[in-house]
């Protein structure tokens, strides 16, 4: 059963098959029953699947219903989720960054401990070099203790690919978690 406590951004399972799921029986329609159970259940928990199709000889019908599952639809949807297939390994990359890109990034960021919410305007947030400012509508907030949360369009450039970007508070304001 599949299930995440990560915070801070879509859910994501990516299935790379060749479309028969094994089980210890002779192959029957239990095993891709089950298959199909379990990611439905996981959308029903906010994880879509992403299938992928690693064999030439793949169950084509069973592969589009996990898609459709995956994505929210209805098994036999008249309108089928895409699921991939990757012969190579370069097949197999362009299938992950077509995958990466349908996914919204999230711009929640956890923090590995927490932050005095009264001192959190100390802490120094940085997108693509430049500094970002607390409780601006194009800048950062502190969601919670432990997450910063950047917002308008500092969040639409992390959603369309920006990636450099920088966390800090002093030590004074900030409060690691040991696990």
């Amino acid at each position: 059963a599949a299930t995440s406590d990560l915070t801070g951004g879509p859910k994501i399972l990516v299935l790379a098959t060749d479309g028969e799921p094994g089980a210890c029986a002779p192959r029957s329609g239990a095993a891709t029953t089950e298959v199909e159970r379990e990611v439905e259940l996981a959308f029903a928990k906010r994880i879509q699947t992403f299938v992928v199709s690693i064999a030439r000889e793949t169950n084509a019908a069973h592969m589009q219903r996990v898609a459709n599952l995956g994505a929210g639809l209805p098994a036999d949807a008249v309108e089928p989720a895409p699921y991939y297939t990757a012969d190579s390994q370069e097949e197999l990359a362009l299938a992950f960054t077509s995958i990466i890109q349908q996914v919204p990034r999230s711009c929640v960021f956890s923090l590995n401990g927490e932050v005095d919410a009264a001192e959190a305007g100390e802490g120094e947030v940085t997108l693509a070099g430049r500094e970002l400012v607390y409780n601006d509508p194009d800048g950062w907030v502190l969601a919670k203790p432990d997450q910063v949360e950047i917002v308008g369009a500092a969040c639409e450039e992390i959603r369309a690919g920006e990636e450099d970007l920088d966390i800090t508070f002093p030590c004074s304001v900030f409060t690691p978690i040991i696990k």
